[in-house]
């Protein structure tokens, strides 16, 4: 599993006609499903977080 630039991902993915799961996460574990769901399957996914997921963190 590594980062890549967006870019070239989303580039890929309408080349070769797949698409790439976007995925909004409020917490680790759903982090940590996703990414080993996309592992087992060999697939990019994109994670996502919003403002106010991360703003609440912050004050935990």
């Amino acid at each position: 599993m590594g980062f890549v630039p967006m870019k070239g991902l989303v580039l890929d993915a309408q080349k070769n006609g797949y698409a790439v799961g976007a995925f909004n996460c409020n917490n680790m574990e759903i982090v940590q499903a996703i990414a080993v769901a996309a592992e087992a399957e060999n697939a990019p996914v994109i994670i996502q977080a919003s403002q106010g997921a991360i703003k609440k963190r912050k004050l935990l």
